[in-house]
């Protein structure tokens, strides 16, 4: 989404710019991209706390589950 900020600051339209991503094998409706950049409605953002729990089991789970160069765990 910042690509499609960085383009319309300097004037381009949301449609031109999806329809080059487009052409380029990206299939972004304009729509959506408007729902995912809208805040929803009634809903807030996510407690810090449940955003370090996520960082912290993402890394534990990276840890647990990578292999060495043997291919063990």
């Amino acid at each position: 989404m910042a690509f499609v900020d960085q383009m319309k600051a300097v004037g381009h339209a949301v449609e031109s710019i999806l329809t080059a991503l487009n052409t380029a094998g990206l299939k972004i409706a304009a729509r959506t991209l408007r729902a995912w950049c809208a805040p929803a409605v009634g809903v807030s953002a996510p407690a810090a706390r449940t955003v370090s729990d996520a960082l912290v089991e993402d890394a534990i789970s990276q840890l647990a589950f990578t292999t060495n160069t043997a291919g063990r765990v």
